[in-house]
């Protein structure tokens, strides 16, 4: 995704599960690891949010769990923010 992994070496590839990604309605705070995205599917679980993304100009589609009270519409912009001591990196 073209983040930097918690270690500092850059990798092909990172993995990080859904619970390690928070939607923002503005871009996080600089230096935060962060990609803008769109909001393509949504389904609410009863305690979380369930949110397909789309990160413009590639194929990549993320699930992003979120709180009940983090409501954003299909279509909407966003910014993904990554947890990076969840991130796993994948050699």
């Amino acid at each position: 995704l073209g983040l930097v992994p918690p270690d500092g070496a850059q990798a092909g590839s990172v993995s990080i599960r859904p619970q390690g990604m928070r939607l923002h309605r503005d871009p996080p705070p600089t230096g935060t690891p962060s990609l803008p995205a769109s909001v393509s599917s949504r389904v609410f679980l009863g305690e979380t949010w369930d949110y397909g993304v789309t990160l413009p100009g590639t194929d990549q589609k993320l699930r992003v769990a979120a709180p009940p009270f983090d409501v954003f519409d299909v279509g909407t912009g966003v910014w993904v923010e990554f947890d990076p001591r969840q991130m796993a990196v994948v050699r």
